[in-house]
């Protein structure tokens, strides 16, 4: 699957543009756990390297991995 094809049209570049707008207006969480599970996944099934690398890129920079870890610990 392109990491431009979306079940829903459209749902995943939508999330990016929310992202990117809480980034600029510096809005605390930028990132909710569900959005971090979507942003993950989407650079997972991205075909394009490029895409993929600057999706992995924002995951992590906004704290993606501890977010996952905080809310699959919740089910320990």
């Amino acid at each position: 699957m392109s990491c431009d094809q979306t079940p829903d049209d459209g749902k995943r570049e939508k999330l990016l543009f929310v992202i990117r707008d809480r980034l600029e207006r510096r809005e605390r969480p930028v990132l909710w756990p569900s959005e971090a599970a979507e942003l993950l996944e989407w650079a997972i099934l991205c075909d394009d390297r490029e895409k993929q690398a600057e999706l992995l890129s924002l995951f992590r920079r906004l704290g993606g991995i501890e977010i996952v870890r905080a809310a699959l610990s919740d089910f320990d």
